[in-house]
């Protein structure tokens, strides 16, 4: 070992071992109430009547243990002392004063200086010269004499008694400024300076990451490389926070309250579960809060107090927690010994972890979820995961009893902030310096009160789409009713600028545009059917056997492999891998995609005949004719009878959707080279947009068709009036019959379903049978919620 590395570790010895007896005198000194026999923990409580819930603010999990289980001050270290004496020495100022950190000479602030050059110490090179041993010998000597002069007046410690405790610091320093050898802590100091390069070096490598993740293009197949960063768009979100009493919350209050309720939950460590349906702003949120955290500014409370923000994504194949922080951290990962290594020295920072899209989850981001709930056996931790509504019924077992479980539902964009968001996106969107877009008749159309889309307005990716779409076809936007209807035409514009390139491509510059479009749609067929294989095998990034598949199947129909995929997919990014990779542009594509595949399976079969286009057209040609009226309703009428017994005759032949459903299951299992159970919950989102296509088809549903498909949805977890409502939307019920036998005063949430259709453009047909059958001296209950009143009869028409 050379000189240099001698006076290294013996400057580890001072800063640590002999800063330490130091600052327990003091600990001592100013804790004259404390019985030796009880636990620190018993003091704190009972002397200095400090509550449980600020225990648990201002100690971690792993210095509490401590605290709890001895009363022998002399195995703490330094970090834990140093909280003790602000939290429990007399006679200094409260936490948090300015004698904590002033420059005047104040034992508040010598103690503080003695915690920060071991910090700074731990942090240094550990080549150091003789000349510079002994400078920094003689600063650590004379912070330690001024502190214990300094206490020995606070404490009035006589002048004997601390010139004895003088000389025994002083006599200690000597010896190892005059012989650095005798120091032999040499592992310790390792330790404890890998701990702090990962705590210093390795927070200043993951928000280099993060700042690079905050930047996001959700449609760069038809923006190119354009991407946005997210504090530039990023609006006020509606959040509503779940329990016996409903209320909202603000973004910037979400970890607060979290903490708050841990706390008055007597819990050590705290999950903020964040719910919503696809496209509602959930990774939006999360990657504003890692831009916030790296920036260091933050306007979501408390955010810039942890240590570490940890991102895992679901989706991303990630094997171990170790894994995932090597790969967060990669310089670091080569320093240090293992990835079991990267784990332990983040023990005892104060950590979250944000777990984003638990309905993506793949079995390696499964293990990955789960070790991180394991550190809750040692450390504080906060995790907040994002799922769709789907995924949370069984979230629970995931979560150990020491976690307290915050859940809250995202709801989308205030209706007042969405113009905000939609004026923030398209200025991003655009180069700078050129002339901005005029976006006037986007805004007029956003805020038309008679667009069917209103409801779908507050998913921030819907108004992203729009926003795109409205820059190549501003009158594909106008014409928008469905929320399906916005990511079908965003797909037919996939579609057209992948003819377009196709038809100057070098490759297939020679096929005429039918010629071209007709191998698209073949494609296309394909390509629905891998999605529906990925979501099977829980992928949002295509498997690299998908990829292969439909590579070859662009070869087969004389098409560039690379330019076909790179039309209906982007690039995966991912912080664990960095190959070649593509991913749908949102789940939701690939929740569209997998319900085109179902569409053309049950087009084989059946979709139902447009009956009511039928109907007009014999009711046309039968009056065009002068045929007597009660000859048309008599043969309209048998006409119908028998087209609704031949589609209900074609039904029972086809099966039901649940059974084609089954059968594209069993299909895809092949592809993947596994059994795979069917679990019908795992196919709520893409039940949803097979209603809006089959909508969008234009033919009517059969009334068992029409019920299958509720029946099915009830099935998936379909619970919330909201999401009832969401998907009515898709297919414009015309008129919505609400049939109310009994007294409506007794029905649980009629009002607030009442008030939640206000904002739709529906007809409602409203029975109220008993009000009409017992009137009320002062009207119907509904009226004081300010519904039209009712006066013909038990039925009546409302228009929202």
């Amino acid at each position: 070992m050379n000189p240099s590395q001698h006076m290294t570790f013996a400057l580890y010895e001072m800063t640590t071992q002999t800063s330490k007896k130091v600052l327990l005198f003091i600990l001592e000194w100013g804790t004259p109430r404390r019985d030796a026999s009880k636990t620190f923990y018993e003091y704190l409580l009972q002397v200095k009547r400090m509550s449980l819930t600020t225990i648990r603010k201002k100690f971690n999990q792993s210095q509490r243990q401590k605290i709890e289980k001895s009363g022998d001050i002399g195995t703490f270290d330094v970090s834990l002392i140093f909280l003790c004496i602000v939290h429990g020495c007399d006679g200094l100022a409260p936490p948090g004063d300015a004698k904590w950190t002033t420059r005047a000479e104040t034992l508040e602030r010598y103690v503080t200086s003695i915690k920060t050059y071991r910090n700074n110490f731990l942090h240094g090179e550990y080549d150091i010269t003789h000349t510079e041993f002994l400078k920094v010998t003689e600063e650590l000597r004379d912070l330690l004499n001024k502190t214990l002069e300094r206490a020995a007046e606070i404490y009035n410690i006589g002048d004997e008694i601390l010139q004895g405790i003088l000389q025994d610091i002083n006599t200690e320093i000597n010896s190892l400024r005059n012989n650095p050898s005798q120091a032999t802590n040499s592992h310790a100091l390792v330790l404890d300076r890998q701990r702090q390069m990962v705590k210093v070096e390795g927070k200043l490598e993951l928000k280099k990451i993060y700042r690079e993740e905050s930047s996001f293009g959700p449609a760069s197949n038809l923006l190119g490389k354009s991407k946005v960063r997210v504090d530039k768009v990023f609006t006020t979100m509606e959040i509503k926070q779940e329990g016996s009493q409903t209320q909202f919350i603000q973004y910037s209050e979400l970890l607060a309250k979290a903490e708050e309720r841990r706390v008055d939950n007597g819990k050590d460590c705290s999950v903020l579960l964040i719910e919503g349906p696809a496209g509602v702003g959930k990774t939006t949120l999360t990657r504003k809060m890692i831009s916030d955290w790296a920036s260091g500014t933050s306007s979501m409370e408390t955010l810039t107090d942890y240590d570490f923000v940890l991102l895992s994504r679901c989706r991303d194949e990630i094997h171990s927690l170790g894994n995932l922080l090597g790969t967060l951290m990669p310089k670091i990962k080569i320093k240090v010994q293992s990835d079991n290594d990267m784990m332990n020295y983040l023990s005892g920072n104060r950590l979250m972890f944000i777990v984003d899209g638990l309905d993506e989850m793949n079995s390696a981001s499964d293990r990955v979820l789960r070790e991180i709930m394991g550190m809750s056996r040692d450390d504080d931790i906060t995790v907040l995961c994002t799922t769709r509504p789907n995924k949370v019924p069984d979230f629970k077992r995931y979560v150990p009893d020491k976690f307290d479980i915050m859940h809250v539902k995202v709801l989308g964009i205030e209706e007042n902030k969405r113009e905000e968001f939609v004026r923030n996106y398209s200025l991003a969107l655009q180069d700078p310096g050129t002339e901005n877009k005029d976006i006037s008749g986007l805004l007029r159309y956003l805020a038309r009160k008679d667009s069917r889309m209103q409801a779908h307005w507050r998913f921030p990716f819907n108004l992203v789409l729009m926003t795109i779409l409205w820059f190549f076809d501003p009158q594909a936007v106008n014409s928008l009713t469905t929320a399906t209807e916005l990511f079908t035409k965003t797909h037919d514009l996939y579609i057209q600028r992948l003819i377009q390139r196709l038809k100057k491509h070098q490759e297939t510059k020679t096929f005429d545009m039918d010629e071209l479009r007709g191998k698209v749609d073949k494609f296309l067929l394909k390509f629905s059917k891998e999605a529906y294989v990925n979501h099977l095998h829980e992928a949002v990034v295509l498997s690299q056997s998908s990829v292969q598949r439909l590579k070859e199947a662009c070869r087969l129909l004389n098409l560039p492999p690379k330019e076909v995929l790179g039309s209906f997919c982007i690039p995966a990014t991912s912080l664990t891998n960095f190959e070649e990779r593509y991913s749908y542009p949102h789940k939701g594509f690939q929740d569209l995609y997998s319900a085109m595949h179902l569409v053309g399976i049950l087009k084989t079969h059946e979709l139902g005949l447009n009956i009511p286009s039928i109907m007009s057209g014999f009711e046309t040609v039968l009056l065009r004719e002068d045929v007597p009226g009660d000859v048309v309703r008599s043969c309209l009428n048998d006409c119908s009878k028998r087209l609704l017994e031949y589609q209900r005759d074609t039904i029972k032949k086809s099966g039901s959707i649940q059974s084609v459903l089954e059968g594209a299951t069993k299909e895809a299992a092949l592809y993947i080279g596994q059994e795979t159970k069917f679990y019908l919950v795992k196919y709520q989102n893409i039940l949803i947009h097979l209603t809006g296509l089959l909508h969008l088809g234009g033919k009517t549903l059969a009334e068992e068709r029409a019920t299958e498909l509720v029946e099915l949805l009830k099935a998936t977890g379909i619970r919330d009036t909201s999401q009832w409502l969401d998907l009515l939307s898709e297919p414009r019920p015309s008129p919505l019959v609400l049939d109310i036998s009994g007294d409506p005063e007794d029905i649980p949430s009629l009002s607030e379903l009442l008030r939640a259709m206000k904002g739709k453009t529906w007809e409602v047909r409203l029975w109220l049978r008993h009000d009409f059958r017992h009137p009320r001296a002062g009207g119907s209950v509904l009226e004081e919620k300010r519904f039209s009143k009712f006066s013909e009869g038990d039925v009546q028409l409302l228009t929202f």
